[in-house]
């Protein structure tokens, strides 16, 4: 994580409501204060902060690598690598991460289908809250010559896991095919790399990843500024876990509603 100070707490909030217990994130070369209110969550117990030592393969790639030996994730149920622009939007049950669990009572791992949305026209910087004023998505059907969408994955930490992945676990090969990926879409067995790409029957019914990629125009040139973080040092990942609980326009986009269960989000200043 770099620089994202006006989207931290309402990214915590959410993802502490839907049920995930621990946050270790990772922050590299901040300039706005973001990692000193991360320190200040970490001083009142709500995350795990650390500060990212940023290796030749990059800022998400080298956080990805400590975490993997970190004490929070070795001791979770499940894990989620997850960036602050990236809302796990549950859409049965109680939209809670139980509920997702139990539809794939036997999977290892649950891939879930970004659907990125556009900045809905705003301009400034942090015009509210994301999932309030950021409703133009990316239609829930595959388009003609659209080649996938990526995911986000909820996976149970194993010693059969290789090493962290941006989108899902990978898995060493010695024991990859007997890995169980719930999806509603029809998977790829080609068991050298996860399914983490759907041509399409991406499971919107069931969950979706609500990916604010853009935000406004504002934020938009201030992340281009600062670079990606999937290449060279700027932007590192984040890890929610669970461990008690099991935890501009661009396209052609829909009108959509954020999906937030049977509970409202509210963060008090």
């Amino acid at each position: 994580m770099k620089d994202e100070g006006p989207y931290i707490l309402e990214w915590l909030a959410y993802h502490r409501a839907i049920g995930f217990t621990d946050f270790l994130i990772y922050t590299n070369d901040c300039s706005d204060g973001t990692d000193l209110l991360l320190d200040r969550l970490q001083h009142n117990g709500i995350v795990t902060h650390v500060r990212n030592k940023v290796l030749k393969r990059g800022p998400h790639l080298s956080a990805l690598k400590y975490a993997k030996d970190h004490h929070l994730y070795s001791g979770a149920d499940w894990a989620y690598v997850c960036d602050v622009d990236e809302f796990l939007n549950i859409k049965i049950g109680n939209g809670h991460v139980e509920d997702l669990i139990a539809h794939f009572a036997d999977a290892d791992a649950i891939p879930v289908a970004w659907r990125l949305f556009s900045n809905n026209g705003h301009l400034a910087q942090f015009p509210g809250l994301c999932t309030e004023v950021f409703t133009d998505a990316q239609p829930q059907n595959a388009q003609s010559g659209e080649k996938g969408r990526f995911v986000k994955s909820l996976f149970q930490p194993s010693p059969h896991v290789q090493r962290l992945g941006l989108h899902g676990p990978l898995y060493k090969k010695s024991h990859a095919a007997e890995k169980k990926w719930g999806a509603v879409w029809q998977l790829n067995h080609d068991f050298d790399r996860a399914p983490t790409k759907p041509l399409k029957d991406f499971g919107y019914e069931i969950a979706e990843v609500n990916h604010y990629a853009v935000r406004s125009i504002d934020a938009f040139l201030l992340k281009r500024d600062r670079g990606r973080a999937a290449s060279k040092p700027v932007i590192a990942a984040q890890l929610l876990l669970g461990r008690h609980l099991i935890h501009f326009s661009f396209l052609n986009f829909d009108r959509a509603k954020f999906e937030l269960g049977n509970f409202p989000i509210r963060i008090n200043g």
